[in-house]
């Protein structure tokens, strides 16, 4: 496996099984037990006494994603229970025990524990505190089970600590990127006071953090083989039950929860399909790697969800009509807000669309374009490569919305949308190929690179 895909097979499995710890009863049961009273003083006192005793702002400083007043309120409610050091001592071993309740048996954490130290063992800490301070927390050697999620942990603190890094030097503040990617309801959960819609300009920006913190990671990742990245890839999925979390339990993948089957859900690289009970999804539609449907969301017959890379998210209420095709990349996922509808026979490969859009009938959206709120797409409408469409936009039948701000051109003006098309760099943006001189063909190595991205589709297997 290539550096990037592992990166991208394992980076969320290990946020999300390290946010499932944090937002468990059992864990906040511990705290209590701890002498930490009900609220977040556990979690931050624990989570971030590696710090040391340091004011609240040191604290917000290093961590950036929580908001402030979240952040003071725990730090300081945690003071008086136990000096930092004894709380992140503390915070350890709940992380442990939570691993030891959850980690399946049967997973190899030997094999995991020698690989994942081999990555943490492997990062140059410098800038990263939170990181450097969970790395010098002891992992006790007869309990490898335990030191399996503690591992877990501090690899989730490296690519958070990264990320940080990578939000600042792209040029948002960490508000910003949380309302980008969790939208305002959510960041408001996360501690933010009455935080603002970012504006669309700003969504590139995200994007690219996101690029830079899997460029901060590589270099762990470097470290392995190839075959010692597939192989940490499968075991992450292994011991982080890369399964859906959203289904009834006891509901197998693959079926309602009065036994109808409801699609073809295949695993690709380690991830599997999330399908909320609510949502319905037909018995000949194609859900592939890492997909996930809301709650209340329809996809109807023929349609196909499939992860290249990156993941394909559809916000609740929303509907996919006949045949449409979603593809999520790894540069650019595919996401639906709520209340979205798709229409029969439409292409969106790579674009975020926000919430309440209509795309009519034979759509074309594509890689890292954006739409914005209450926006119309109607028949056979494009909107092309990193455009950027404001709310209450309209794209009119067969018409070709393109560039950021975006133009809205008829189709028969070629050299108009040539004129800002070529400047968005198709082939370098999703190929990562130069336009060849007049004579020459790119098709001969698009086929080759995108066929060897395709070919990663041999591993699959049917759910």
């Amino acid at each position: 496996m290539e550096i990037f895909d592992c990166i991208a097979t394992v980076a969320r499995p290990v946020h999300e099984f390290g946010d499932e710890f944090m937002s468990d009863d059992a864990t906040a049961t511990i705290g209590l037990r701890a002498g930490f009273a009900p609220g977040r003083g556990f979690y931050c006192r624990g989570r971030f006494g590696v710090l040391g005793e340091v004011p609240a702002a040191v604290v917000q400083a290093v961590q950036g994603f929580l908001g402030p007043d979240l952040v003071a309120t725990g730090w300081q409610a945690g003071r008086p229970v136990m000096p930092a050091e004894e709380a992140a001592a503390c915070y350890a071993r709940a992380v442990r025990t939570w691993g030891r309740a959850h980690i399946p048996a049967d997973v190899d954490v030997e094999h995991f524990n020698r690989l994942a130290q081999r990555l943490i063992d492997a990062a140059d800490a410098d800038g990263l505190p939170l990181f450097a301070g969970w790395r010098a927390q002891p992992v006790p050697a007869d309990d490898p089970v335990g030191a399996a999620m503690q591992r877990i942990h501090v690899l989730r603190e490296h690519r958070g600590a990264c990320h940080l890094a990578a939000v600042r030097l792209s040029g948002l503040s960490a508000r910003e990127a949380m309302v980008v990617n969790l939208g305002v309801e959510q960041a408001t959960r996360y501690g933010w006071q009455e935080p603002r819609a970012v504006a669309a300009p700003l969504i590139p920006r995200w994007q690219r953090a996101e690029q830079l913190t899997d460029e901060l990671q590589a270099p762990l990742y470097a470290t392995l083989t190839e075959r010692q990245r597939s192989e940490f890839a499968q075991l992450v999925d292994a011991l982080t039950g890369s399964r859906p979390r959203d289904r009834t339990p006891g509901t197998p993948t693959g079926t309602r929860k009065d036994g109808l089957i409801v699609a073809m859900l295949i695993t690709h690289e380690g991830r599997s399909p999330s399908v909320h009970p609510t949502a319905y999804v037909a018995p000949n539609a194609t859900l592939c790697g890492d997909v996930r449907v809301a709650a209340d969301c329809r996809v109807l017959f023929g349609a196909v969800l499939t992860a290249e890379g990156g993941p394909v998210e559809l916000g609740e209420g929303s509907i996919v009509m006949e045949n449409a095709v979603l593809r999520g990349t790894r540069r650019d996922p595919l996401v639906l807000g709520r209340q979205v509808l798709v229409g029969p026979t439409s292409y969106l490969t790579g674009c975020r669309v926000e919430d309440e859009v209509f795309l009519a009938t034979g759509s074309r959206v594509f890689n890292g374009a954006r739409i914005g709120t209450r926006s119309e797409v109607r028949i056979n409408g494009i909107v092309h490569l990193r455009t950027v469409l404001t709310a209450d936009s309209t794209v009119p039948i067969g018409w070709v919305a393109v560039g950021d701000p975006a133009r809205i051109l008829p189709p028969e003006d070629h050299e108009g949308i040539w004129e800002v098309q070529k400047e968005l760099d198709f082939p370098g943006y999703v190929f990562g190929l130069d336009r060849p001189g007049e004579g020459r063909s790119l098709m001969p190595a698009i086929s080759e690179r995108f066929g060897r991205r395709l070919g990663r589709h041999n591993d699959d297997h049917q759910i």
